[in-house]
């Protein structure tokens, strides 16, 4: 494992450790739940730069705004993470691309040809897009903020015997902060239900639809989702993707936050995917 640090601005070494600290417990944790030992070198870069995400003023949202990372697949694999903010959730992410367990959830072909249960989010819904439309990327975050949010918990000294509870109130911390992420990305271009996805069109720069608005359907309710990951079946996710998009109780949490949540302050300016 190789990892470089790049620090145009202040840190601590603090920060390093955690960071260090966070991608040997993702390894472990991938290592438990996946079927793939990958055998290229880990090469992590990890460059600090001060700019956190942020909502955009034209309500299109692109890579300046929430990306942080890539994984290159090319002869030479490895990771970039490229901002001080959120640096390990990111890490986790794309150690879940590095690794491929993504793929093993719900592969590229599932990701392309989703049409009995998820007609494609760009047909399904009214979607212009400067990128492909790739769900997956929702998976792939999901599964990082199950993962990050452990870490989390663990990292801050929390004993195992009271882990499970603390672990199921960090969850419904993410979740909350996810669905009203997802709220404000439709709230930016002025929507006000689920329901005008279909005839009004989200434009992206990025996949942001994937990163929140089917994150968010995805984490709303735990319990159906674990069984389903524990499967690794791109059927089973494709069909529990499409199910919770669908899921009257979801459709209503976000009709109701673009109502009544408040479009103003630090929580509305930041683009940040994880609560911690």
């Amino acid at each position: 494992m190789e990892l470089d640090v790049l620090h145009p601005v202040r840190y601590s070494a603090h920060q390093v450790q955690r960071f260090i600290r966070c991608l040997k417990m993702t390894i472990a944790t991938l290592m438990s739940v996946s079927a793939r030992r990958p055998h290229a070198p880990l090469r992590v870069l990890w460059i600090m730069c001060h700019a956190p995400k942020e909502v955009s003023a034209s309500g299109v949202l692109g890579p300046h705004n929430v990306n942080s990372g890539y994984t290159s697949f090319g002869h030479d694999k490895h990771i970039v993470v490229y901002r001080k903010e959120e640096a390990a959730k990111v890490l986790v992410h794309e150690m879940v691309h590095w690794w491929e367990y993504d793929d093993e959830l719900f592969n590229d072909r599932a990701d392309h040809a989703v049409s009995s249960c998820l007609p494609n989010c760009s047909l399904k819904y009214h979607i212009r897009s400067a990128v492909t439309v790739r769900p997956r990327e929702a998976v792939t975050d999901t599964v990082a903020i199950l993962v990050y949010t452990a870490f989390h918990i663990m990292d801050k000294g929390t004993a195992a015997a009271a882990f499970a509870g603390a672990y199921t109130k960090a969850l419904a911390v993410q979740r909350r902060h996810i669905l009203y992420q997802a709220s404000k990305v439709l709230h930016l271009q002025g929507f006000r239900s689920m329901k005008e996805l279909y005839n009004r069109t989200f434009i992206e720069e990025s996949h942001v639809f994937s990163y929140y608005v089917i994150k968010a359907a995805m984490m709303y309710d735990l319990a159906k989702l674990m069984p389903v990951l524990k499967k690794r079946s791109s059927d089973a996710t494709a069909a529990y993707m499409g199910a919770s998009l669908a899921d009257p109780g979801f459709v209503a949490a976000i009709d109701h936050c673009l109502v009544t949540c408040s479009w103003k302050g630090a929580e509305f300016k930041t683009m940040r995917m994880s609560r911690f």
